[in-house]
């Protein structure tokens, strides 16, 4: 049986340790929000939010698909919003003329985001399709000043263009950013943080013995 002496040695080190697996885990609770404002006649003015939560955002992204047959949208039509001072990175890709892709960020600016506007876009309504011309915000993530993914969720994750109820769809799932394909996925960092707490107090054991 281990005296207490040795326990005090050996709960340093375990603690150090258990605390590095907590901080491995990721933070979460980040919303996107979708709103519509009222517009040039002929427009609707949709506004991706952020909602985070008490968390520290430096950066967001997020796609927001349409349908051409009752909405169009130019990449000029989307603006950053003025109660940050990131630059929104936009394009429309060639192979997915329904998506508009943007990124949120300043590679010289890592300063926490203030929650509320990120960016708005002015779709350009056809009066075609059916009564609701749904946009559909998805492909999320959001970093922190360290650059480390955090849970993200759209609410609501479509809504109509036109008329005033959100689109019908199920609860959006909290999703965490994908990481590029190199990186080492973050459970396996979890998991050789925990070996290295059994490997200290093993060998401390062996130590003792």
């Amino acid at each position: 049986m281990l005296n207490n002496p040795l326990l005090n040695k050996l709960r340093r080190p375990a603690l150090a340790a258990l605390l590095a697996v907590a901080c491995a885990a990721p933070a979460f609770a980040v919303d996107l929000t979708m709103t519509k404002k009222s517009a040039d006649e002929g427009k609707v003015r949709l506004c991706v939010g952020m909602d985070a939560g008490g968390v520290e955002v430096a950066g967001t992204q997020n796609d927001l698909r349409f349908d051409p047959t009752c909405a169009s949208l130019e990449k000029t039509d989307c603006v950053a919003s003025d109660n940050h001072s990131k630059t929104l990175h936009g394009s429309i890709p060639a192979s997915d003329p329904t998506s508009f892709r943007s990124l949120v960020f300043a590679l010289d600016n890592v300063d926490p985001m203030p929650e509320g506007e990120v960016y708005c876009c002015d779709f350009t309504v056809k009066g075609e399709g059916d009564g609701c011309c749904a946009v559909e915000m998805g492909r999320l993530g959001v970093s922190d000043p360290q650059g480390v993914a955090l849970e993200v969720r759209a609410v609501p994750d479509k809504i109509c263009l036109l008329g005033d109820a959100p689109a019908a769809a199920p609860a959006a799932a909290p999703t965490t950013a994908a990481a590029p394909a190199e990186s080492t996925p973050s459970w396996l960092w979890i998991a050789i943080l925990a070996a290295v707490v059994l490997g200290v107090i093993f060998f401390a054991l062996r130590k003792a013995s």
